[in-house]
């Protein structure tokens, strides 16, 4: 976890609903949140590079969450470097737009801590969707299909309620595990 002592560093308390899934969201709400791709780990971008004394040309989280992440090598390498470039005066992080358009944008220190929270998250979200698929998978086997469409959560909530009445009010009350935070 990269830790904030500095500032810059921390995402803003007003951006992080637009940013993040709420740690309320249904597993489904958090299957459907859209996440940001990564960028391929092969494309020659280095940490040093990307810091830069330059102000954030961008404050804007609907620019900020659909520009793709870097690799979780490359984000770790950001954040080595990223407590001595701020006693150097860095101000941004230096997004070179890959593609054949390019563009340079300045981005708020804190997308470090940001980037680094959608790739905590993405395991998170993968278990559930495989979580999803098995359950999808059994439900044609025992005939839930119609039942658990026709429910908002999916058949995972479907299931889940058979197996467990009342499950949301028990998800909701631990909050120990990322994984229960979401409820069912």
């Amino acid at each position: 976890m990269l830790k904030a002592e500095h500032p810059a560093l921390l995402i803003p308390a007003h951006i992080l609903p637009t940013l993040l899934p709420d740690r309320s969201l249904t597993v489904a709400e958090l299957l459907r949140f859209p996440f940001p791709p990564s960028l391929p780990e092969k494309l020659g971008l280095y940490a040093g590079d990307m810091v830069s004394c330059i102000d954030p040309t961008t404050h804007d989280p609907k620019v900020i969450c659909i520009l793709p992440i870097p690799s979780r090598k490359l984000l770790a390498a950001l954040k080595g470097i990223i407590l001595e470039a701020l006693s150097q005066g860095v101000q941004s992080v230096h997004y070179v737009h890959v593609g054949t358009l390019k563009l340079d944008t300045y981005l708020p220190l804190w997308v470090i801590a940001y980037w680094e929270e959608v790739q905590n998250l993405r395991p998170v979200r993968q278990q559930w969707a495989k979580a999803e698929e098995y359950l999808q998978k059994q439900a044609r086997v025992v005939g839930l299909p119609g039942r658990a469409q026709a429910q908002d959560g999916g058949v995972t909530q479907a299931i889940y309620q058979i197996l467990v009445p009342h499950s949301s009010n028990m998800i909701r009350s631990r909050s120990h595990s990322p994984l229960c935070n979401f409820t069912i």
